[in-house]
């Protein structure tokens, strides 16, 4: 037998499997290095396999935590930006009002008389609170209530009075949780306890009740007193407490007479809450058309009127005066002080020419007369003396 190189010869078997057994033949020791090392080199690459894939693995990772960070960067900047954008616009608005503010007190201040930061408005256009003449009210208006039952009564005559009349509103609850109402007086809204805002309100609505009643009675339509007694009688004797004890055997006690009133109030005070946009809107509307008035009034604007006839002639100096300046515009005595010294720099140009011949500041049509005088007629003759010659 041959060995695999080829150039040994065994004469049997066991001497073979010794000779490749115990690696003494070079070939099958090449191979197994060759082999070996291809395990190796396909080991290496393996692991760089590996160790690729981990690298791809975690750079994707990374990537992805990178555009999960651009992302919510990019939503805190649109946040950003857009919360840039609302206190722009919210700042332009403040710095509109104020502009806006700061020209009207420019205004004010340009107005020596009667400034316009107490704006003046008429009781004709706007009433101080708890100042309201019931009599004004239209007597149908108080048919509205009938109808009605226990509080709603009370608040379609609160409609009456503080809302259907534009120079009457001037009162609203402003903040119910903290006990706030705005009431008008004297130009302005002032805050005031809504206890007693409502104190007031009560007062006023009892006498346009009683005011009412009492036409109602006048008028002696025996429906219309039934319609009363029926439906609105009961309601205000609970609420202003003015039984009559001959006539009102059955009466409430006063734990329910209180809670009545709370209940009332109550329904009355959000009632007032809820019509304050209207309120503001009234007052600012009657503010613009008093600011408006005060201002023309202030200034005293006259349209200018082109005189009829030839204008007169000034001879003399003195006859400039200052007149039509309004005593309430700022800036009289400046003006007066500019006419002052145009006066005097005319007496200075009259006095520089009193060397000068008469001639040379007379009007050019009495220069002319004397410069370019015409030939003198001649004298009238006798008819005698005409004969004579």
């Amino acid at each position: 037998m041959e060995s695999d190189r080829g150039d040994e010869v065994f004469f049997n078997t066991s001497n073979l499997n010794r000779h490749l057994k115990d690696n003494y033949c070079k070939v099958k020791q090449l191979h197994d290095e060759e082999e070996k090392e291809k395990e190796n080199i396909f080991k290496i690459l393996l692991e760089k396999e590996e160790e690729e894939k981990k690298y791809l693995k975690e750079n994707n990772k990374k990537l992805e935590e990178n555009n999960k960070e651009l992302k919510e960067n990019n939503k805190k900047m649109e946040d950003y930006v857009k919360k840039l954008t609302d206190m722009n616009i919210e700042l332009n608005n403040k710095v509109g009002k104020l502009l806006e503010k700061m020209s009207m007190n420019n205004i004010s201040n340009n107005i020596n008389n009667g400034t316009i930061n107490n704006i003046i408005i008429s009781k004709d256009k706007l009433v101080n609170f708890g100042e309201e003449d019931i009599k004004e009210i239209e007597y149908k208006k108080f048919n509205k209530v009938f109808g009605k039952f226990g509080k709603f009564i009370f608040e379609e005559a609160v409609k009456n009075i503080w809302y259907d009349k534009p120079k009457f509103k001037n009162v609203y609850m402003s903040d119910l949780s903290r006990d706030k109402a705005m009431i008008y007086k004297d130009g302005d809204f002032t805050i005031t306890p809504i206890n007693t805002v409502l104190t007031t309100v009560n007062q006023q609505l009892f006498k346009y009740f009683k005011h009412n009643i009492d036409e109602i009675k006048k008028t002696g339509d025996k429906k219309l007193m039934e319609r009363v007694e029926k439906e609105v009688m009961n309601s205000y004797k609970k609420f202003f407490n003015v039984f009559d004890n001959d006539v009102d055997r059955f009466q409430p006690s006063s734990e329910q007479l209180e809670e009545f009133t709370k209940v009332v109030n109550s329904h009355l005070s959000t009632f007032f809450y809820n019509i304050k946009e209207d309120i503001k809107k009234n007052y600012e509307k009657i503010k613009k058309e008093a600011l408006d008035n005060n201002l023309l009034k202030q200034i005293e604007y006259k349209p200018p009127v082109k005189k009829r006839g030839r204008p007169k002639k000034i001879t003399n100096i003195e006859d400039i005066k200052v007149t039509s300046i309004p005593k309430s515009v700022s800036g009289k005595n400046e003006i007066k002080k500019i006419l002052n010294e145009l006066k005097e720099e005319i007496q200075d140009i009259k006095n520089s020419k009193d060397s000068d011949s008469d001639s040379d500041y007379m009007p050019i049509y009495r220069k002319n007369v004397l410069l370019n005088p015409k030939p003198p007629k001649p004298p009238k003759q006798n008819k005698s003396t005409k004969n004579k010659n």
